[in-house]
């Protein structure tokens, strides 16, 4: 269920989960180069949970409010953007496993879903999240 926030607090509590999840990759490696597995294993429930609701919340309300207001073609970017929230779901879904079974082979899973997540975040936050605020500003002035 999407989070009940005003819609720039969810922009800007979105924005900040970017960063959070960045970090939480950082320490996530970081840990599994000096083999503390144990550790990874209790990061990784949190930062899986985190990833989760930040999608929800994006369809729910950020894609959401760009088709309502832009119709499908002009929300073009954003709907292929968040189509790599099925892959990054199947990711988080990856490593939880791992970390239940062979916590020893997260580091190139946790890899590839940094590598996947650079672009997505940066995608979100120089052009999906700005088009959906000025959206946001269009409808809230037409009410």
């Amino acid at each position: 269920m999407a989070r009940p926030l005003e819609f720039g607090e969810l922009i800007a509590s979105l924005t900040q989960e970017h960063r959070e999840v960045e970090n939480q990759i950082a320490e996530l490696k970081k840990t599994l180069r000096a083999r503390k597995y144990a550790k990874a294993q209790a990061i990784i429930p949190g930062f899986c949970d985190t990833l989760r609701q930040h999608i929800i919340d994006e369809v729910a309300r950020v894609l959401k409010l760009l088709i309502d207001v832009l119709g499908r073609d002009g929300a073009t970017e954003a709907i292929e953007t968040f189509q790599q929230h099925r892959t990054i779901h199947n990711r988080i879904e990856d490593l939880e496993k791992l970390a239940a079974r062979t916590p020893g082979l997260l580091a190139p899973k946790v890899a590839e879903l940094e590598d996947l997540l650079r672009d997505h975040l940066r995608r979100e936050e120089q052009t999906i999240f700005p088009a959906a605020l000025d959206a946001h500003r269009g409808t809230a002035r037409a009410q």
